[in-house]
């Protein structure tokens, strides 16, 4: 769904005129196939989330229009209350197991970041496996994961939404140096991968200017330093597990 419709929304990193899209009635019908696809996956993820029992009347009307979306869910009740599960031991049998999960987590998507979506395509010249390779927003997209991870970490997306129990207050009482180490890669890791776009560069360019006119010691010094950031903060999730209880 996403991919599909951004590969028909963009092209080489900005977007189609609309023209173009009226002049190509099979690709403006299947961006509107697939943006329906989209939006029902939505509504499904959110209705699953937070129960259907809990959804608005109006989001209760709209998810009862699509009887498939409606069989999905009933299908798979695993998939119902899922955000009820994660905070209740229907879902985790002890709060240990349910850091780890955090810990775990955030360590495999600062490796998968560093690991698969940077180095990779940088080292084999891939512009293909370069992830939003159509729209051009790889670099954002990257660094969102490591926000993702900040906010799993802190409790929160910003501190008027945090809560005042999390990962990191945990870590904290434990061992303050990981903690702050931790904080500190996180941050180090947005600003490494922001540093590879320098001079308004995607990571697309960086990839296909290193195919066209060969290794730049610039660009490297730059990737290589946010994949080793990344990895530093996946090894320093890894260590947590060594202080939960």
């Amino acid at each position: 769904g996403f991919h599909v419709t951004e590969y028909l929304l963009y092209r080489e990193g900005q977007t189609r005129p609309v023209n173009d899209l009226k002049s190509n009635p099979a690709e403006l019908n299947y961006l509107v196939a697939a943006t329906d696809a989209l939006v029902w996956d939505c509504v499904l993820a959110y209705v699953a989330w937070v129960g259907e029992e809990n959804v608005s009347s109006e989001m209760k009307t709209v998810f009862n229009e699509n009887p498939a979306v409606v069989a999905h869910l009933n299908n798979n009740p695993s998939f119902k209350n899922f955000a009820n599960r994660l905070t209740t031991k229907a879902g985790y049998s002890s709060w240990g197991a349910a850091l780890n999960e955090i810990a775990s987590g955030s360590a495999d998507i600062a490796d998968e970041v560093g690991a698969t979506k940077i180095a990779q395509p940088y080292a084999d010249m891939h512009v293909e496996d370069v992830e939003s390779w159509y729209s051009w927003h790889s670099l954002d997209d990257y660094q969102n994961n490591i926000c993702s991870i900040k906010n799993a970490y802190l409790g929160g997306r910003d501190d008027n939404s945090r809560t005042p129990i999390s990962l990191s207050i945990h870590v904290k009482e434990r061992n303050s140096e990981l903690d702050a180490n931790i904080k500190s890669k996180i941050e180090d890791c947005l600003a490494k991968i922001a540093a590879i776009g320098t001079g308004g560069r995607s990571f697309y360019e960086v990839v296909r200017d290193k195919k066209d006119n060969g290794t730049n010691a610039t660009d490297d010094a730059r990737v290589n330093a946010a994949v080793e950031a990344c990895a530093k903060l996946g090894e320093l999730f890894g260590s947590i597990a060594d202080i939960i209880d």
